[in-house]
């Protein structure tokens, strides 16, 4: 940000004043001061009002949180993901010993390989129906149904109904995120593009309309059909080569994909490789089939292979940063129509609105830990997940929202 303060009017001569809006963290002020014949001299320097969130720990004694959420079904309750297969419940800020749904013995950890992603059905207070996902022990991207046991707080671990599962190559960019559309009420499924670690840097999977790595799906699970339907909606339904489960194509791997419960859009925040982390925004009227550009893309920048460069028609982000920044971009939640997204290595917290045509991305909070995962509960309260310390953090932020 620069401002100058030559053309600025003060009453007194010697007071300036420079509103920061939207606010956001500053981590350090450059004063530039030309040649006069006079003299120059900054007596104060006042943060008239901080905009930085307050943080604070809501819950602790987890092993490796990978993901937080709630069901949507006004109980106040959040569950919390840990990577190595279990759903831990938090009510009134405690932590139940017994956890919701223990996978364990299903789940392979290996690397980033673990239980990635939970959504609630919009019926859930009705049909007691979840979703799961998790790579297998036996190397599957798996989604699995399950439902609530008599004890609400317990889930019936016998209730599993496999709706996908297909191979995954690698040991990280697994299947991650689920989420449900609020408009179409489809199940979405973030998927990662496969990559097999300590081998070649891209895969083929993001571009091949046949695979499901590297892609959005989009699948109807609530309609009777089992395992899934296929909504008559998706854009490649009718396309030779294209796998009908594809909503959007061309992504590296989609962390923390969220929904504007309010208008519907999609925000898609994706790791880059070595240079940018991004995100991607779709706007609720989109027919979907987007393609992000990875690998001919990373971010706004080219990658590999300069012609397809010139005919693609790729989507670019709407934001992005370097790794000057940060590591790995790590989503997601939206509250008031603003994304909130923090990165994997520096633990600040970042949010993400639009004004018009433009886009501001602010850094409102540092929690200074890794964190692996932004979530809110129902009443628009934003938490993260410390992955190494086991944390489960708040963010007291009177912008978000806190109205049922």
């Amino acid at each position: 940000m620069w401002h100058r303060f030559d053309t600025d009017y003060s009453a007194d001569g010697t007071l300036f004043s420079l509103k920061i809006d939207p606010p956001q963290l500053v981590d350090y002020l450059r004063i530039l001061t030309t040649r006069t014949e006079g003299w120059v001299a900054i007596r104060e320097l006042r943060i008239v009002e901080s905009p930085l969130s307050t943080v604070l720990v809501a819950a602790s004694g987890l092993a490796e949180p990978v993901y937080i959420t709630h069901a949507n079904d006004k109980s106040d309750r959040l569950f919390v993901l840990e990577k190595e297969g279990r759903i831990r419940v938090i009510k009134d800020g405690i932590l139940s010993e017994t956890p919701f749904l223990d996978l364990s013995t299903r789940v392979d950890t290996t690397f980033h390989n673990g239980l990635l992603g939970l959504a609630f059905s919009s019926s859930y207070a009705q049909n007691g129906h979840f979703y799961v996902s998790y790579v297998s022990a036996d190397n599957q991207n798996t989604v699995s149904r399950f439902s609530a046991g008599p004890d609400p707080d317990i889930a019936d671990p016998d209730s599993e109904q496999v709706v996908l599962a297909f191979h995954h190559p690698g040991v990280n960019h697994s299947v991650g995120t689920l989420a449900f559309g609020p408009l179409d009420g489809h199940l979405y499924i973030a998927v990662g593009d496969g990559k097999v670690f300590n081998l070649p840097d891209v895969t083929p999977y993001p571009q091949d309309p046949g695979s499901l790595l590297g892609k959005i799906l989009r699948i109807d699970v609530e309609s009777g059909v089992i395992p899934y339907a296929i909504p008559p909606g998706n854009p490649f339904v009718d396309a030779p080569g294209y796998a009908p489960e594809l909503w959007a194509l061309g992504l590296r791997n989609p962390w923390g994909i969220a929904f504007d419960h309010q208008t519907g859009a999609l925000y898609i925040p994706d790791t880059g490789q070595h240079t940018i982390e991004e995100i991607n925004f779709q706007p609720a009227a989109s027919p979907g089939g987007q393609n992000y550009g990875w690998p001919i893309y990373e971010g706004p920048l080219p990658y590999l292979d300069a012609q397809a460069q010139q005919t693609e028609p790729f989507s670019l982000p709407v934001a992005h940063y370097s790794h000057a920044d940060g590591c790995a971009i790590v989503g997601g939640a939206v509250v008031d129509s603003v994304f909130y997204f923090s990165d994997a290595c520096l633990g600040l917290l970042w949010e993400l609105r639009q004004g018009g045509s433009a886009w501001m991305a602010s850094r409102i909070a540092k929690i200074e830990r890794p964190i692996s995962s932004i979530g809110r509960d129902h009443d628009g309260v934003i938490y993260a997940t410390g992955y190494a310390d086991g944390h489960i953090y708040r963010v007291v932020n009177p912008k978000c929202s806190t109205t049922k």
